[in-house]
């Protein structure tokens, strides 16, 4: 998980994807997603967006309730993707993702899952990740079903 993110709907960005990417495309979906931690709630509707470029498979999921901080983005390095599946916090030094929350806070991820399913349009997480400074050493919890497209 990784890219800066906005509470505000209109300055949601979309993936770009680099060297011959697909081109990402942005909506609305629903979504399942608690988190748990420094901020905590849910995502049940969110804008989400991903797509796969030459630097792997990236995206975001954000809430699309006005003001609100929840977000989480991902990452996974293109040495380390191999296309739908379960993937660790780490797939050799790599850390699969972090989350941006209000005030650019971010969390990296330690341990869990992060699934990608068949269609690359959504999956499921179960993933801890602590904080990389500005929050106290706090700790998010994020689990339950994303939709990216």
């Amino acid at each position: 998980m990784a890219c800066a993110g906005s509470p505000a709907a209109s300055a949601t960005p979309t993936p770009k994807p680099a060297g011959g990417g697909v081109t990402a495309s942005q909506g609305v979906y629903p979504q399942d997603v608690t988190i748990a931690g420094f901020f905590s709630g849910h995502i049940s509707s969110g804008y989400g967006a991903c797509v796969k470029t030459s630097e792997g498979f990236q995206g975001y999921v954000q809430d699309q309730k006005a003001g609100s901080p929840l977000r989480f983005d991902f990452k996974i390095d293109a040495v380390k993707y191999h296309g739908p599946g379960t993937y660790g916090p780490r797939e050799g030094n790599a850390l699969l993702g972090t989350v941006y929350m209000a005030g650019q806070l971010t969390w990296s991820a330690e341990s869990g899952t992060f699934t990608v399913d068949p269609g690359e349009k959504g999956g499921s997480l179960r993933m801890h990740l602590t904080s990389g400074g500005g929050a106290g050493g706090s700790a998010e919890d994020l689990s339950g079903r994303w939709r990216c497209g």
